[in-house]
């Protein structure tokens, strides 16, 4: 696909970042409470494979750290995709991670939280 530039102030990423350029139809945003209620889907996978050995304390303490930002509201800013972007959109719970500030975002990975 190539390369992108995100802009630095930004904690998404290039697929993010791509689907803005290609996926620019209207301005129908994904409406905040859908991944705000993802952040609580990503905070409990985090609590459930933590307390199931599955993933290091420290892990899970970022990773619920970074839900209770999205759930709170305070990345807003950093979920920019349109609902017609549907397959990107579905990256949403991912992004809760991605969208993390850059040392809680450099250490862990998405799929860290998946349900088991």
């Amino acid at each position: 696909m190539g390369g992108i530039d995100v802009p630095a102030d930004r904690y998404w990423g290039a697929q993010t970042q791509r689907s803005l350029v290609h996926f620019a139809i209207g301005n129908d945003r994904m409406p905040k409470r859908v991944y705000r209620a993802y952040g609580y889907v990503k905070k409990a996978a985090a609590l459930v494979n933590a307390a199931a050995g599955r993933l290091p304390q420290w892990k899970a303490d970022a990773i619920v750290r970074a839900a209770d930002e999205a759930i709170a509201g305070k990345l807003d800013d950093h979920f920019p995709l349109y609902v017609w972007a549907a397959s990107t959109s579905s990256r949403f719970i991912d992004g809760i991670v991605q969208a993390a500030p850059p040392p809680i975002r450099s250490r862990v990975a998405a799929s860290d939280t998946r349900l088991p």
